[in-house]
């Protein structure tokens, strides 16, 4: 695990959404948010804090970011990488799809790279006019 996925692992605190759902790379001194959050930092941070790279792992499916029901039966988001696996907000390290299986997770599908886009830029949308 590179060094500031760790640093994302230990310091990440929950923190929801409210109604309106949006996601968001975090900065690395303010790692609140919720799985979808944690997901999207953590490809970033795989990918060296590179937008170029980022996009193009999600475009090229080295990387998909898949809507699942966790074990409590509630909607979450769980990062997958070529060559690491998947991780999330929960078990905060690499793990297996068979892993998460046992666990009680249900994938249900991944979320291609446009709407990734635009569930990100909703976020943008959102912040701005929360500023107000």
């Amino acid at each position: 695990m590179n060094h500031d996925l760790e640093l994302l692992a230990k310091h990440f605190q929950y923190r929801s959404d409210g109604k309106l759902d949006n996601w968001r790379i975090m900065p690395m001194d303010d790692l609140r948010g919720d799985c979808d959050d944690f997901a999207v930092t953590a490809l970033y941070l795989m990918c060296e804090g590179s937008l170029f790279k980022f996009w193009f792992k999600l475009l090229t499916f080295q990387a998909m970011l898949w809507y699942t029901k966790s074990p409590a039966g509630g909607g979450h988001l769980v990062l997958w990488m070529r060559g690491h696996g998947y991780i999330d907000n929960w078990d905060r390290k690499w793990v297996t799809k068979d892993y998460m299986k046992q666990e009680g997770y249900k994938f249900l599908f991944p979320w291609l790279a446009p709407f990734v886009a635009l569930k990100m830029f909703n976020g943008v949308v959102l912040r701005l006019f929360n500023k107000k």
